[in-house]
């Protein structure tokens, strides 16, 4: 099996040299007559003709080749990619629709899970209760609507159930438990708060092991 193998690539490399040899000499044949018959008739400037000519078709063919194995290895390179081709001119418009409306539902979902209640920002240097704003929401209501709408998303009222407090109220400062409370940092803390409490009450998993 081995000397059959041996004798193939030996039969095969004779008769592409051979091929290759045949192909050289029937390129050179036509230029070789034109420029023994430009010489033979004192016509020098068709010896400069097919001269140029070869030059260029040499620089032509290794530039094309240059490129084509620069080709080759930037795509064997990019095997596997660094980045999920999900853009508008990496795949089809359908499929560039149906991931971009999946990522919108997705944000709205994520965006639309967090705790009702707005925060509140004091002011750097301010006292006691006041001088409280409630933070901006990005995009504005109106743009959630209007995604609630184009995804078939019904969200929930984005402000607290229980209205806009007129007054930030705090504690008697003779409170026996927690005297000068202000109400509204309560308030402000509230979701951080249950998340808190529903963390230590969450069961633990059987499978985790202490080291």
């Amino acid at each position: 099996m081995q000397s059959r193998r041996v004798l193939f690539r030996v039969v095969y490399g004779c008769i592409y040299l051979l091929l290759y040899v045949l192909l050289v000499g029937l390129l050179f044949v036509t230029p070789g007559d034109a420029i023994a018959r430009s010489l033979h008739n004192d016509q020098n400037y068709n010896v400069w003709i097919v001269a140029v000519s070869f030059v260029v078709t040499v620089v032509v063919v290794c530039l094309v080749y240059m490129v084509r194995l620069w080709v080759t290895k930037t795509a064997l390179g990019s095997i596997p990619k660094s980045w999920v081709p999900i853009e508008k001119g990496d795949v089809k418009d359908s499929v560039y629709k149906m991931i971009a409306a999946g990522l919108d539902r997705s944000a709205i979902i994520a965006y639309e899970s967090q705790p009702r209640v707005e925060m509140m920002e004091r002011e750097k240097g301010g006292g006691g209760g006041g001088g409280a704003a409630p933070r901006s929401r990005p995009g504005g209501l109106s743009t959630a609507e209007m995604a609630s709408q184009e995804l078939g998303i019904t969200l929930p009222p984005p402000h607290a159930i229980w209205g806009d407090i007129e007054h930030n109220g705090w504690a008697s400062p003779q409170s026996p438990d927690v005297p000068d409370l202000h109400y509204d940092t309560v308030l402000s803390e509230l979701p951080n708060l249950i998340e808190g409490k529903a963390l230590t009450l969450a069961p633990t998993d059987p499978t985790d092991r202490p080291a």
